[in-house]
């Protein structure tokens, strides 16, 4: 059963963040995308990938979202798309060296459980790269200033250090730093 959240992601969200974003917009996605050039240890898994906007910067196996609509946009990629929730990935236990998880977790209703889903299928010793929204004050602002953002998106959270430290709990060697002029939490984590 899909919750109202997934209801909106699986089929309501028809935005591009490759093409669509202007302004101010595309200078912090662009900004976002290049936090993670360069991870070519693989098997990597892009979960939550959109239209690509990551999956783009790597050298990615997998790209997994759970708008078929997003992932058609991929198909000129290298990657193997894979319509699925994250909270129930449909993979192997220790099949990843490398997950990436960029703005995902902010966008589900419990997102403990799918760290507990990335922790499955990243390998031992393998790492988990992510970020989510840092508790800014232009976060506020963002449906009012936004020219291109869909309005009708469900509300998404926003977290404290402390917070996503908390929830990174089951992981090992995290280290959590801030980017994008400090609107956004990036972290690394190890299984």
């Amino acid at each position: 059963m899909c919750s109202s959240t997934q209801k909106y992601y699986l089929r309501g969200e028809h935005y591009d963040w490759t093409r669509d974003p202007r302004g101010l917009e595309k200078i912090f996605h662009a900004a976002r995308a290049r936090c993670f050039r360069g991870l070519y240890r693989g098997p990597i898994l892009d979960l939550g990938c959109g239209t690509g906007l990551i999956t783009r910067q790597l050298h990615c196996s997998v790209a997994v979202d759970l708008n078929a609509w997003n992932l058609r946009r991929l198909r000129h990629l290298e990657s193997d798309p894979v319509q699925a929730a994250a909270e129930a990935l449909p993979f192997c236990p220790g099949v990843f060296q490398q997950v990436v998880c960029t703005e995902v977790l902010e966008h589900v209703d419990n997102p403990e459980l799918v760290l507990r889903q990335i922790l499955s299928v990243l390998r031992p010793g393998g790492r988990l790269y992510g970020s989510v929204p840092h508790r800014h004050p232009i976060w506020r602002l963002r449906r009012i200033l936004s020219v291109t953002h869909p309005h009708s998106e469900p509300f998404h959270h926003s977290y404290s250090r402390r917070q996503l430290r908390r929830m990174l709990q089951p992981f090992a060697n995290v280290r959590i730093r801030y980017a994008n002029l400090g609107m956004i939490l990036a972290f690394t984590a190890d299984n």
